[in-house]
């Protein structure tokens, strides 16, 4: 239902968000580019935020396996358009990375169908239809928190564009590998707002903390060695992506810029992880209104500080990237702190363990 409704002002978003781009000052050579890119984009998050939905339900029935399926296939479509689309055949259709934006888009419109004719939705639809009041309060702001906290990180990502390309190539290839990090998170964040919120509703509160802190603890475990393999082979990670033979950038200007900043990511994934962890444990609480407040207010600060920084004080990168060490860190500890001193949830959660049959 909010799918529907989101849709009409996603369509207008791709039609004229692209001008920000301009208020950031980008290059006109770039422009024409980000523009049909981030058009093509905006376009496909339309099925994307349907197969969004779909997936979060069956992940709360525990059909987790048919996502995994869907996923993989739409992968595996994904890499071979990419392939076609930009260096294959198929090239001289598109200019530049448009192409892998056409890929994208094609590959989550495949997964959705997929998710659509694999699931027998008749078993189900009473079901939803009997909790959607509930279903909809929690979806719409884990959905408003999604999608804000996307919007506010591309926002500073495009910032580092004014810096000049070295910059911003170093500043994407660590994201790039950031990407590699942050996708088991994605996974850890849906199985364990799954099964915590599974043992919630069973009133077996100490099962569900066990799986929390458990969780917890393999992840941590999981980011400390990206955390390793960021530290030590920074440089080699970096020359993959900045020593192409025909590249007018400076390779050693990259390379310097990002080594320092890979030495600040091999940290900042470990607070990620807690950000993730214990989300999942507040939206199955059911503060899911919460998160969203919070969240949107803190990125909304950062990116507000980062944009006056930039455009106003003329402050190096390095600074703006400690803003957004700052804002990881402010986010992960306002999560943890409500989780585990907020007086109205430790009454919450002492009720449940009192009620947790032996």
């Amino acid at each position: 239902m909010f799918s529907i409704c989101f849709s009409p002002i996603i369509f207008m978003l791709a039609l004229w968000g692209g001008e920000y781009f301009k208020i950031l000052q980008h290059p006109k050579a770039f422009y024409d580019l980000e523009n049909d890119y981030f058009q093509i984009i905006m376009f496909g998050q339309i099925p994307l935020l349907f197969k969004t939905s779909i997936e979060s339900y069956l992940i709360g029935i525990g059909k987790s396996r048919i996502i995994f399926t869907a996923s993989v296939l739409g992968f595996i479509l994904n890499m071979g358009l990419c392939y076609l689309f930009v260096l294959g055949p198929l090239s001289y259709l598109f200019k530049g990375a448009t192409g892998a934006a056409v890929a994208t888009v094609v590959s989550n419109c495949f997964a959705l169908l997929f998710l659509l004719v694999s699931t027998s939705w008749k078993i189900h639809l009473h079901a939803f239809c009997t909790n959607l009041q509930s279903f909809a309060t929690q979806a719409l702001y884990a959905g408003l928190e999604k999608f804000s906290t996307s919007f506010f990180f591309v926002l500073f990502v495009n910032m580092f564009v004014v810096y000049g390309p070295e910059v911003n190539s170093a500043v994407s290839i660590v994201f790039t590998w950031d990407q590699v990090a942050f996708l088991p998170l994605v996974a850890i964040h849906r199985s364990l707002l799954s099964l915590y919120s599974r043992y919630l509703g069973k009133n077996q509160m100490l099962t569900a903390d066990r799986i929390l802190h458990s969780t917890l603890r393999a992840t941590l475990i999981l980011m400390a060695i990206f955390s390793v393999l960021f530290l030590c082979f920074s440089q080699n990670l970096i020359q993959l992506f900045s020593h192409g033979k025909e590249s007018i950038l400076d390779p050693v200007q990259i390379q310097n810029m990002g080594q320092k900043l890979f030495k600040t990511t091999s940290c900042y994934i470990l607070v990620v992880a807690c950000i993730f962890i214990y989300k999942a444990a507040l939206r199955s609480l059911g503060f899911s209104y919460w998160c969203f407040k919070y969240s949107f207010a803190i990125h909304l600060l950062f990116v507000s500080a980062s944009y006056i920084s930039v455009y106003i004080f003329k402050v190096s990168p390095y600074q703006i990237w400690s803003y957004f060490m700052g804002m990881l860190c402010l986010l992960a500890l306002t999560f943890i702190l409500k989780f585990y001193f907020d007086p109205s949830l430790r009454k919450m959660r002492i009720a449940k363990l009192e009620t947790t049959p032996e």
